[in-house]
């Protein structure tokens, strides 16, 4: 069975957390973002030439479900929070992250790196040392242009790519930033 870690939402619905410390970038958070999106998710176990794969849609309301703990197919093994939103941290411009909870204090975050070009264009790799899952997300961001060369985000999109190759699962969705970023209580 898959291990849905964190970034759909659905970015997010594969990247969710699970907990780890593995990479941790070092420092607090300079932006939190709640991200939301859709995708889909195809199995890959056991099958022959020819064979058609089964597909899960993945959908905002799935995503609440899988969060907040309702039964939802492979949703069910990933750490369940009462909001059911998935949250995507800013470090700076070569280390995200995601997290199903807003308060930096307390959140299980799954750490990715990459690249954010002056432009916004973004890559970001991450690894989920629990479950193996292996995920990319790119796409583009709206720049701070008061923070300069630091290039940190005001809002984002993109896709995020994973593959679970124990579980015989991949999946493709998309994912943006929903409203302005949260406060940081640090």
């Amino acid at each position: 069975m898959f291990r849905l870690p964190l970034l759909s939402v659905a970015l997010i619905l594969f990247a969710l957390p699970q907990p780890s410390t593995a990479g941790d970038p070092v420092g607090d958070p300079v932006r939190i973002f709640e991200v939301s999106g859709s995708g889909k998710t195809q199995h890959i176990h056991g099958n022959g030439l020819g064979d058609k794969t089964f597909v899960t849609k993945i959908n905002k309301k799935s995503i609440v479900s899988c969060v907040t703990g309702v039964d939802f197919g492979d949703c069910q093994l990933i750490p369940n929070t009462k909001d059911g939103k998935v949250y995507l941290y800013i470090y700076d411009s070569g280390n995200w992250g995601i997290a199903l909870d807003p308060d930096p204090s307390e959140a299980t975050v799954t750490f990715m790196e990459g690249l954010t070009d002056g432009k916004g264009k973004f890559m970001f790799i991450g690894s989920d040392p629990t479950t193996g899952v292996q995920y990319i997300a790119e796409g583009k961001a709206k720049l701070d242009k008061a923070l300069g060369d630091d290039l940190i985000p005001t809002k984002v999109s993109g896709k995020l790519r994973a593959i679970d190759v124990a579980g015989g699962h991949t999946a493709v969705s998309s994912f943006k930033s929903v409203g302005k970023a949260l406060e940081i209580e640090l």
